[in-house]
């Protein structure tokens, strides 16, 4: 893919991310949120709900910034694309932050919750007003979107694909997210992912 593709996709993901913002704030899709959540959830069975949490803990905002880390330094001498890595990982989430404090689009009622707590980090104590963005869909997005373009094996993408996938319908089967969350969420992250891409890619062609 030419460099340049990397940055269109990037600025074509957080055009629709802020129109589809646009679009949950006026709640003109209450009514699809509802019924996509209970349609997912009718089709995921609750004995799938443990396997599932796991990616919701994978998710956390540690985890994946470790995650994050470790691939940054397998191009530490590319000193942009680690700049880009953190400094987007990092506006992302401000905008995910101010995003769930001005919307005030609600989690769904507690009557949907269906996920297991496996361990709780130091971000599991931050509650915000609202739920979108989602975090968690937001992350999985971006370092999936890195991952796929930097290892070129076709069963590790497929397996990579499948990951993101379970990860994000597992957020609104285990009742965590409405799906305009997740789909907010993964609209950040994929700009963000291939924002960085590009200072990567721009980088190794000097």
């Amino acid at each position: 893919m030419k460099t340049t593709w990397y940055a269109l996709i990037s600025a074509a993901c957080l055009l629709l991310f802020l129109l589809f913002t646009v679009l949950v704030r006026t709640d003109m899709l209450a009514t699809f949120d509802f019924n996509a959540m209970v349609r997912v959830q009718d089709n995921v069975p609750p004995s799938f709900d443990p396997f599932l949490s796991l990616f919701s803990f994978i998710g956390g905002i540690e985890i994946v910034f470790i995650l994050l880390l470790a691939l940054s330094y397998t191009k530490r001498r590319n000193k942009i694309f680690i700049a880009a890595v953190i400094l987007g990982f990092v506006i992302a989430h401000v905008i995910e932050v101010i995003g769930k404090n001005t919307l005030l689009h609600p989690s769904p009622p507690f009557l949907f919750h269906r996920s297991y707590t496996f361990l709780l980090f130091p971000s599991s104590y931050v509650h915000t007003n609202g739920a979108y963005p989602s975090g968690h869909s937001l992350r999985i997005s971006m370092l999936i979107v890195l991952l796929f373009a930097l290892i070129k094996k076709p069963l590790i993408r497929a397996l990579l694909i499948t990951i993101l996938f379970i990860g994000l319908v597992s957020r609104v089967s285990l009742g965590e997210h409405w799906p305009t969350d997740v789909i907010g969420g993964t609209l950040l992250g994929l700009s963000t992912g291939y924002a960085s891409l590009y200072f990567l890619k721009t980088k190794e062609k000097k």
